[in-house]
Order: structure tokens, then sequence, then C-alpha cells
């Protein structure tokens, strides 16, 4: 697992007023059953206390700068060892329902979705979740077990030495606009909400890519869009159809300099030069 805390503070309330907004028009759709093609094939299906936005890449138009960020890409492809495709966008808000159970789960086997290339862990699917709220112990950050990237066991037998050893449980404490990147082979779920606080969650999932969109629905690939954006963000919209990961393998001891994983301005992954407010990086 690889968790890093990079902090957008002067996108945070533009993302979540982006989000409100989607969630704003979806429901509209449902209530009138009035299509909205601003929308961009995206779904909402919200309840009282949840919300889930799928296929979000076009319901908004800064939406598809923000799920590009190339600090994103560049730590995605770093985690996969290749260059990444966009292959999920969506958004969950949420707020305490009562529920104190956690619903484990991983999008990614290890036997045949990790591998090792000079001698670093690397998987073909991660994700980053972008908190537009405080995470406190309390406000439901995502919840994982250390270690389980590695382990090739289901959870269901892996279960009664996580109930025996619940120091084994990390969950995402964070301030507002940092990133929780993971490889999807890690045993991960939603924590549990114990403040009135509602929590907003950006989700961008990414994979090596020749792997398809993992997600309903899909807009990224219509031509009609793929043509809008520049040529370097086309192939991480529409993926490629056949054989080529574009390998991004690196030595332990490399230096960042050393490493084909340079940083680009946004909307522009090809320059060289790009800084955040501030980056701290956990490797664990």
């Amino acid at each position: 697992m690889l968790s890093s805390k990079v902090y957008f503070l002067k996108d945070v309330e533009e993302m979540k007023l982006a989000l409100y907004d989607i969630r704003a028009r979806g429901k509209a759709v449902k209530e009138t059953g009035i299509p909205d093609p601003s929308l961009g094939g995206a779904t909402v299906n919200a309840t009282e206390s949840y919300t889930r936005m799928n296929g979000i890449g076009r319901a908004h138009e800064r939406m598809i700068d923000f799920i590009t960020h190339p600090y994103l890409v560049g730590m995605a492809e770093e985690v996969m060892g290749c260059a990444a495709r966009i292959n999920e966008t969506n958004s969950i808000i949420n707020k305490r329902t009562g529920s104190n159970t956690i619903g484990w789960h991983r999008g990614a086997d290890v036997q045949v979705s990790t591998h090792y290339k000079k001698n670093l862990f690397h998987c073909n699917f991660v994700k980053t979740l972008i908190n537009l709220t405080d995470f406190g112990p309390d406000d439901g950050g995502t919840v994982c077990v250390a270690g389980s990237h590695k382990l090739d066991i289901p959870y269901h037998q892996l279960k009664p030495f996580i109930d025996e050893r619940p120091e084994l449980v990390h969950q995402f404490i964070a301030p507002k606009g940092s990133v929780f990147l993971f490889a999807e082979s890690l045993i991960h779920g939603t924590g549990i909400i114990r403040t009135d606080t509602e929590r907003v969650l950006l989700i961008n999932g990414f994979a090596s890519r020749m792997m398809p969109y993992w997600d309903e629905p899909n807009s990224l690939t219509e031509e009609s869009f793929l043509v809008t954006l520049p040529e370097h963000l086309r192939m991480l919209c529409a993926g490629f159809a056949h054989w080529t990961r574009e390998q991004k393998y690196r030595n332990l001891m490399d230096t960042e300099e050393s490493c084909d994983h340079a940083l680009g301005s946004w909307r522009n992954r090809e320059a060289k030069e790009f800084i955040p407010n501030q980056t701290e990086v956990d490797i664990v």
C-alpha cells in the first residue's frame, strides 16, 4: 500500500461545489424523469444519507481537470509500473446511518493483478480517494487491512485474525484536500461514521491502458469528447485495445529525478515542472 497526503487546498471548495452541483442535477433527473445532457451520461443515486455518483468525468466542466491531475496520474503510474488509463470516475457523499458494519472488499485479485519488478511491488489497478471534507477519527474515513494488498487470502479467512488484532486496521484520517492512494488488491471499506458531518469523497480509478473501463457509465471514450482534449490526455481517457503497458519501472534506489514520472501542469502532463501546494508522502 502506498498512502500519500497531497494537499490541494485551493481546489477543495471548487471540487466540492462541483459534486454538489452534479448531485442536484442528478436528483432533478430522478424527480422529473427529464434527461439532462449536461451530466455527460453520469448516474446519480441518492437517498437521505447516501449519494453515489458514477461516470462523472464529463458531468462538470472542471471534472476532467481534477481527475487527470498530473500528480494523481504520476502516483498511480508509479504503483502500476506502467502508463495509466482512467477506468473509474465516481463520488460518494454520505453521513451517519447508525450502521456499525464495514463492507470489506477488494477490486483486484492478488494472484493475477499484482507483481514484483526490480524488487518493487506493483498492481495494475489503483485508486485515488480525495477527501473534500476533513476526516477525523469519527468521520468515516476509508479503513484498510495493513499488508493485505500482498496477501492472496480471501477476506473471510482473514476476518478472524482482523477481529483479534484491531491494530491491523488502519483508517484514513486527514485534512480536506488530502489523497489516499492504494492498490485495489488492498482489503478496504468505508469507515464507520459517528459524527453529523457529511462526508464528501471524489474517487478516481486508474488501470494499465489495455484494461477496460471499470465502472458504468463511461462517456470518456466517445470520439466527440476525445477530440476536445489535448493529445496526451486522449490515451489516458480512452485506453488502448491492444497489449501495451508502456512500462515505467524503476529501481528501489533510483532518485526521483531519474524516474520517468515527471509531473506536469494541469492539462499538459508532458510539462516538466509542477509544484503542489504542500506534499508529504508515506510509503508502507
